[in-house]
């Protein structure tokens, strides 16, 4: 037996209805039907919710998708920045080493020019080797100069 109550209407019972007769008169009746309409009504609800929710992830999706570019952007930026910050460090370096053999070499020279100055010639004008002046073997090797560029 299928009884409906709603809500502001009265219950009542006939006879047949509670003498298990499937004769059902007045205010009971069979429900099947609303219920039939009520899970339509659910799976709509359902399906509707369903839909609202994969539209979410998928815009939770492309906004994960922008922000994942915009820091993968940055990251090139920084990485690009460290190699030009490395190969600046590396020309300075470079450059700090030459002017240091430069330096040294004028000193030499300096060097070199007051002795023979003060030194006599020998044999047709020829310069004779002076002692504590650096020659070819004591020379330091002039520093790889080359720098690649990026």
């Amino acid at each position: 037996m299928y009884v409906t109550i709603h809500p502001g209407s009265s219950f009542r019972y006939t006879q047949e209805a509670l003498s298990g007769d499937h004769a059902v008169t007045g205010a009971v009746r069979d429900i099947r039907f609303d219920l039939h309409e009520r899970i339509n009504l659910l799976r709509q609800q359902i399906s509707s919710e369903q839909a609202q929710f994969e539209s979410q992830i998928a815009q939770l999706r492309k906004e994960q998708e922008t922000w994942l570019e915009d820091l993968n952007a940055q990251l090139r930026a920084v990485t690009r920045l460290r190699e030009i910050a490395t190969w600046q460090h590396n020309v300075r370096m470079v450059v700090a080493r030459a002017l240091a053999v430069a330096a040294t070499i004028e000193i030499s020279a300096a060097t070199a020019v007051h002795q023979l100055s003060q030194e006599p010639m020998t044999q047709g004008g020829s310069r004779v080797h002076i002692d504590g002046l650096p020659t070819a073997e004591h020379v330091p090797p002039m520093p790889d100069t080359t720098v690649s560029v990026l």
